[in-house]
């Protein structure tokens, strides 16, 4: 009765268990209780496993293994992440440096571009310009002997061979009684005429030898200041009677005194240069069409600038856009800059324009010995803009970053992946990256786009040029256009009006300008058939030429880069050809735009404003004229040689489409990843919610798709719409995943740690999906 009772004790005590197994802790055999060496109940471990004799080996065979191949795993796998996240770190610093280092180098050579350019114009000027004309003045005065035929000596020596620059006008100017006694003011001069004969004019008797008083109307500066200087380059001045702008140079006139026996200056010799050549030569400085340059007499005067509004003017008047406050940061670097101007430095200066928030470089370079001082104004966002390359090399940088801390994190917290912190921590660290390297992307390639234009052209020289053929003696029409409107019809259409005028030469001479009898009047070979709409303006002379005039309506196909909408860009290519009853050739009339840099967008209207468009550029283009035959035919294209384009790109309003489309993607993602995370009962109500609700999503996402095509008039696959094919393959697997999750299905990955695994991925999957397409579209 008692062993019963013992045996009842003991088939009612707890069975034994192995310890809890520590892989830190010394590994040591299991104890065992004696009082349970005499049970021999068939549900209970064995007592001879438990013996000191048996548990060590027990011990080896059941444990020991488990503690060698788990520690070598987790450290191999150390070891591979940590590798992996140094060559990211390696390879994030060589793009850094790769970009900084290219950066450095394009910027350097853009400078140095820039200054080559201003020194080759000052050499230019100084070789073409200046010194022909000093030279010139100084031959002059050697012909002055104070007698009446030195006239005809300046005219004989006007006609030669000897006299390499033409002037306007040449003459003398004496002071009272210096050439004659009696004879008051004595200055004839020779006057150019349309023909480019020297003619006489008759000396207009008034005292140049003082400046004018208050009420009195005429300007002497040029005879006193060039006796106070002896002669050089006076202030430029506007000939009323040439119509265009004007550089004197004078060299002062000497007279021995018979009672002294010693020279003395009685007077000046002096030459009038127009300088309209000297303008066309400054127009053609062109740096990525973004520079221009200016040129300032050595009286700090501009006489050439792409606004016509400053020339005569102060250069400080170009800086301060007359602006009067001394205190403003314009004010204080303009002054600078005319200070070093003056000074006859050659300098690179930092300008700020406080209308436009542009910061621009100014290098200036002097002609030496003649302190005429040459400018070039370039914005330093072009300078240091980041090319493509560049901006390659960033976002390389910015994804082998963003994989190293993701991969360091792993290095460091693999031993917690059993934790569920740790793969949502990497998961959101891995959407947030995406989110962020794609908007760089987007910030950093839009609207780099355009198609570069090769053939933007900038003067007549430039647009016969680039036809690429010879037109040698040919009759030129200068063609203007400003367009006032602008209109979209359809997605795919343009609808161009404005006022587009023509110039004709009243008197031919030698001018290349067609004469007036010259058929006027405008092609447009890309009009859509029947949108053509012209009326005459009006009809005036001017500076020697006949003006005509039209007001224009007219429809032209959108050229547009629709794949990367909303982000995409669009051109209006407005291509004009002269009337088929003349052989004249169509020029753009550069002379009737104050700017011809694109940015500023010449030949649009100031007020024209876009309901869903930016104008970005505008500028003339010319194509080449060499093969004048209708694409695959035979036939040739008579007027194709006429032809020029003005051009006008756009950007897109992003706003708009992105408020309208890309929040209800965002909002519809939101919801499914809601429908992710809610937990499973397994019922059959469960499984026909979870798919009824995919399905009324992917109804809304798929009417939200079709309005977004027959809104733009989208003909292709675009950017923004892959957001949208994203969102139906999500909402497909979410419910696909729904299903299998509630039916009880097989699927491991599904049931793995209540299905973790696709809640994990959702967010890196669809935020990595929509960087690749980025980088397809927009690199």
């Amino acid at each position: 009765m008692k062993d019963q009772n013992k045996s009842e004790a003991g088939s009612q005590s707890e069975p034994l268990e192995p310890p809890a197994f520590n892989p830190n802790a010394p590994l040591e055999p299991p104890t065992f209780s004696p009082d349970n060496e005499s049970d021999s109940d068939s549900s209970q471990v064995e007592p001879t496993a438990f013996t000191p004799e048996a548990s060590s080996s027990d011990a080896e065979i059941q444990w020991s293994p488990q503690v060698e191949e788990e520690e070598p795993s987790i450290s191999w796998t150390r070891w591979i992440l940590f590798a992996l996240t140094l060559i990211c770190i390696a390879s994030a610093a060589w793009f850094s440096y790769s970009s900084i280092t290219e950066h450095s180098h394009k910027a350097t050579l853009q400078l140095n571009s820039a200054t080559a350019k201003a020194t080759a114009l000052t050499e230019q000027l100084d070789s073409t310009f200046l010194k022909p004309a000093e030279t010139l003045v100084e031959d002059l005065q050697g012909l002055i002997q104070h007698k009446d035929s030195d006239l005809a000596n300046i005219k004989r020596y006007l006609l030669s061979d000897k006299a390499k620059i033409k002037p306007l006008a040449v003459g003398v100017a004496y002071l009272p009684n210096a050439f004659k006694e009696g004879q008051a003011f004595y200055s004839p001069f020779y006057q150019k005429d349309a023909d480019g004969q020297y003619v006489l004019v008759p000396a207009v008797e008034y005292d140049y030898t003082r400046l004018a008083g208050p009420n009195e109307h005429y300007d002497s500066r040029w005879f006193v200041d060039g006796m106070a200087n002896d002669g050089g380059w006076q202030e430029p001045y506007y000939g009323t009677a040439i119509q265009d702008w004007i550089a004197e140079y004078s060299l002062p006139i000497y007279k021995t005194n018979p009672e002294t026996g010693k020279k003395e200056k009685v007077g000046l010799v002096l030459a009038d240069f127009s300088l309209e050549d000297v303008r066309e030569m400054v127009r053609r400085i062109t740096l990525n069409n973004l520079a221009y340059g200016y040129l300032v007499s050595p009286q700090g005067i501009l006489v050439s600038h792409p606004d016509r509004d400053l020339l005569g003017e102060p250069l400080l008047e170009a800086y301060t856009q007359g602006s009067q406050d001394r205190h403003s940061d314009a004010f204080k670097q303009g002054s600078r800059i005319v200070e070093r101007m003056q000074a006859g430095e050659n300098f690179i200066e930092e300008f700020s324009d406080e209308a436009t928030g542009q910061t621009s470089l100014v290098l200036h370079r002097e002609v030496p010995k003649s302190h005429w001082s040459f400018g070039i104004v370039m914005p330093k966002n072009d300078i240091y803009a980041l090319a493509t390359k560049n901006k390659e090399s960033i976002l390389y940088s910015l994804i082998t970053l963003a994989l190293a801390i993701v991969l360091g994190i792993a290095t460091l917290k693999y031993s917690e992946f059993s934790d569920n912190e740790l793969p949502w921590l990497i998961s959101s660290l891995l959407s947030i990256f995406a989110v962020i390297i794609t908007i760089i992307i987007l910030i950093l390639f839009w609207n780099e786009t355009f198609k570069s234009s090769n053939n933007k052209v900038f003067t007549v020289a430039e647009t016969l040029s680039a036809r690429g053929v010879s037109y040698k003696n040919a009759e030129l029409i200068p063609t203007g256009i400003l367009i006032t409107d602008i209109e979209f019809p359809q997605p795919q259409t343009a609808a161009v009006g404005g006022v587009i005028w023509q110039k004709f030469a009243l008197q031919k001479g030698d001018s290349t300008i067609a004469p007036a009898t010259t058929p006027a009047g405008i092609i447009w070979p890309d009009a859509k058939l029947g949108s053509e709409q012209i009326e005459a303006l009006r009809e005036y002379k001017a500076d020697g030429f006949l003006v005509k005039s039209w007001r224009f309506h007219v429809n032209m196909a959108l050229d547009r880069s629709i794949g990367q909408f909303p982000f995409d860009l669009s051109e209006i290519n407005l291509r004009m050809r002269s009337s088929p009853e003349t052989k004249a050739l169509l020029v753009p009339d550069f002379e009737a735009y104050d700017i011809l840099i694109p940015e500023v967008k010449p030949g649009i209207d100031p007020k024209l404003e876009l309901s869903t468009w930016n104008i970005k550029t505008s500028f003339f283009s010319v194509e080449n004229s060499r093969n004048q035959k209708y694409f695959g035919t035979q036939i040739e294209d008579q007027n194709k040689n006429s032809e020029i384009s003005f051009k006008v790109q756009l950007a897109r309003q992003s706003h708009a489409p992105l408020i309208s489309h890309f929040i209800p993607v965002c909002i519809s993602s939101i919801m499914m990843f809601v429908v992710l995370m809610i937990p499973s009962d397994r019922s059959a109500g469960s499984v026909f919610s979870v798919l009824g609700y995919g399905g009324s999503i992917f109804f809304l996402v798929s009417l939200f798709h079709v309005g977004l095509r027959s809104a733009a008039g989208i003909d292709g696959f675009t950017y923004l719409e892959s957001y949208y094919i994203l969102l139906h393959v999500v909402i497909m697997l979410v419910s696909l995943n729904g299903f299998l999750l509630m039916r009880g299905s097989n699927v491991k990955w599904v049931h793995y740690r209540n299905n973790l695994l696709p809640k994990v991925i959702y967010w890196p999957l669809s935020t990595l999906t929509l960087l690749v397409s980025t980088i397809a579209y927009f690199m």
